[in-house]
């Protein structure tokens, strides 16, 4: 669902899979943003390597994954130094994940 609609953005370019961790790199918008997101679940998880922004609605749960086991595997996956904030970002639904990564595109 989101793979998807983010190939049809024309600022949006796929940077990589990464198969292990379900993941799927983008870059977005002219300033490059690079984000990941999940693969394999229903609902859209975005790994973001910077502190999001902060967002008022029941559609989405941001959590600070920076001191978890999987951290350093995750930062490795997107290329970032070892000090790089992880936030997971979960989205409940298509208009919840369009909305939230638009502001980048």
């Amino acid at each position: 669902m989101a793979s998807l609609w983010l190939e049809r953005q024309p600022t949006a370019s796929e940077v990589k899979t990464i198969s292990r961790l379900r993941l799927k790199l983008w870059r977005l918008g002219e300033q490059g943003t690079l984000i990941a997101v999940n693969t394999g679940v229903r609902q859209c998880i975005l790994t973001l390597p910077f502190v999001p922004p902060a967002i008022d609605s029941h559609d989405v749960l941001i959590t600070d994954r920076s001191h978890d086991k999987a951290a350093d595997l995750l930062r490795k996956g997107l290329g970032v130094p070892g000090s790089a904030p992880i936030w997971q970002i979960r989205l409940k639904g298509r208009e919840a994940f369009e909305s939230f990564v638009s502001q980048w595109l």
